[in-house]
């Protein structure tokens, strides 16, 4: 599909890539540390850069710079940036994947098959303004799916992304590469590559040190690449459990529910200290995940439901919101004796704080720094400098 051969690039007099070589199908890893060349080989690919010297060729014909060139480039190779918001310029879900697919010359039902594919149903009239940022990377990736590419370029997808996401992504990818599309994706995160990748490329200080069928975990981590623990046992999710836990400290007779559970971490940690946990997710891929995960707990129980419908039916001691989305409906409904809403923005706290005023429950607000940068919400949203937000309230 593709092959890149001694291209050389250079911004200034620094050289950024230096005799790059190699040749890519299925999905091709890129890995490396910040500054090694993986976005600006991307982007070179692309025709966003022109490198200096060197070739590209992809299905053996290579690749030109001359408008033209590029217009038919861009039909065949789709690229999803690494910020979002870089690549989203419509103001709704419908309209910007729509755009991907007019730009390309391609039929509108292809961008109703990628919304669809990556779980927009139901949301195309949203504004993009208001969708996470795990939602966003996701809306990137439909508007690329939308375009039909024979190879989609990805840098660094899964950053912002939470457990559930990731998961998504995942699958997004498997099923896309059974129907026929390539990939190359760049990233540091180990965990990415060896959930999907078949073929390897290491990039140190400009030039390839490695490629081949094998991911080489520990000259991965020699030149820099992350090597941690899975997506879902990411310390800041630890961190924001155990803030919340310390605060509730919940006695053994509680009857505990996890409204928009993900991946279900929350729910598997009260397990261990009450009576009964309510996991609840209305996210069909979520739901499937944390009913995998937390089988084996006989008093957890994980229910595919609406928040909202949820609360409505059922008494409880503690809820927990790890999500924001119709948090206002759902607090007026909650009758819970005490409840956590965990959020990610200063202006979200704030409209949940001032909602919790409003019907007489809230607490206090708790202001976190936590040690990781962007694990359970959007690629800025947990920064040291962008805290996180526990809002607690009750009844009692």
């Amino acid at each position: 599909m593709l092959e890149v051969r001694d291209l050389w690039f250079k911004y200034d007099k620094e050289y950024v890539l230096k005799g790059v070589s190699f040749k890519a199908d299925g999905v091709t890893i890129v890995m490396g540390r910040n500054g090694s060349g993986k976005t600006t080989l991307l982007l070179n690919i692309i025709g966003v850069l022109k490198p200096e010297r060197g070739e590209i060729k992809i299905k053996g014909k290579k690749i030109g710079y001359g408008k033209k060139d590029l217009k038919e480039l861009r039909k065949k190779v789709a690229f999803v940036f690494q910020n979002p918001d870089d690549q989203i310029i419509a103001p709704t879900v419908w309209q910007e994947v729509a755009f991907g697919a007019m730009n390309a010359g391609k039929d509108l039902n292809l961008a109703k098959e990628a919304l669809k594919f990556c779980g927009f149903e139901g949301f195309e009239s949203y504004p993009c303004s208001t969708l996470s940022g795990g939602q966003k990377r996701l809306l990137t990736i439909a508007s690329a799916i939308a375009m039909d590419p024979e190879l989609i370029l990805m840098d660094e997808p899964t950053a912002g992304l939470d457990g559930v996401a990731f998961e998504k992504f995942v699958q997004i990818v498997r099923k896309l590469r059974k129907k026929g599309k390539s990939f190359l994706i760049s990233t540091h995160d180990y965990d990415l590559a060896k959930a999907i990748g078949d073929h390897f490329v290491l990039l140190n200080d400009g030039r390839v040190v490695y490629e081949g069928e094998e991911l080489r975990k520990e000259l991965a981590k020699r030149i820099g690449v992350r090597i941690g623990d899975s997506m879902e046992n990411k310390r800041t999710k630890s961190e924001i459990i155990g803030i919340v836990f310390s605060k509730l400290n919940p006695d053994a007779n509680s009857v505990f529910a996890d409204i928009g559970c993900g991946t279900g971490a929350v729910s598997e940690f009260f397990a261990k200290f009450v009576k009964k946990v309510y996991a609840v997710e209305s996210d069909a891929d979520a739901f499937e995940i944390a009913k995998e995960k937390l089988k084996s707990y006989e008093n957890v129980e994980v229910v595919k439901s609406d928040g909202f419908e949820f609360l409505k039916e059922h008494e409880l001691d503690i809820v927990f919101f790890g999500g924001t989305r119709g948090i206002d409906r759902m607090l007026e409904v909650c009758k819970a004796k005490r409840i956590v809403v965990n959020a990610a923005r200063i202006e979200v706290a704030t409209e949940v704080m001032k909602k919790m005023k409003e019907l007489g429950i809230f607490k206090e607000m708790i202001i976190a720094n936590v040690s990781r940068s962007y694990e359970l919400a959007g690629l800025t949203a947990f920064r040291n400098e962008n805290p996180v937000f526990i809002i607690f309230g009750s009844r009692e």
